[in-house]
């Protein structure tokens, strides 16, 4: 899979499983509704670390895992502080929706939390970016190798100086 592609690794996918009714989603009570193989009633959290525990389990047991090679083994960890501190300064998404991107930073890749910012960003109803804050997330896509389209889905949610 090429650097510069939106590909978020599914997150938008199996995000789309849990309802969105806006006040629910303000708590932070999205809950799958029984469609897609998501059990009813549990949170997308829930079902993520879920999904983490099986692909885990699968793993281990496997002895013939193909070793990650050239643009599949860049996760982004050279760009982790700066990844953080742009989840950090995203004062338009709720404090525990930074909380897990920090944590996702931290104990996934750096990679796939900076692409879920986007799409968070995005998404957010009072989303906006200064010059400054978009000039650095193109910086970090820079790093990250990302194509042009990538971190440009945000472009419209700098605010004019």
């Amino acid at each position: 899979m090429p650097r510069f592609t939106e590909f978020d690794f599914g997150v938008s996918w199996v995000m789309g499983f849990f309802h969105q009714d806006p006040p629910a989603s303000q708590k932070g009570d999205c809950r799958g509704s029984g469609r897609h193989g998501v059990p009813p009633g549990i949170t997308g959290a829930e079902w993520t670390r879920t999904v983490v525990d099986l692909c885990d389990a699968r793993l281990s047991a496997t002895t013939d895992v193909r070793p990650l090679a050239g643009v599949d083994a860049e996760d982004g960890m050279a760009c982790l502080d700066t990844v953080v501190a742009e989840i950090e300064g995203a004062r338009f998404l709720d404090a525990e929706v930074r909380a897990a991107l920090t944590d996702c930073a931290r104990r996934c890749t750096p990679d796939v939390a900076f692409r879920i910012l986007l799409r968070a960003s995005g998404c957010a109803p009072d989303a906006s970016l200064s010059s400054d804050q978009y000039t650095r997330l193109e910086a970090i896509g820079s790093a990250l190798q990302y194509g042009e389209f990538v971190v440009d889905f945000v472009s419209y949610l700098v605010e004019p100086d």
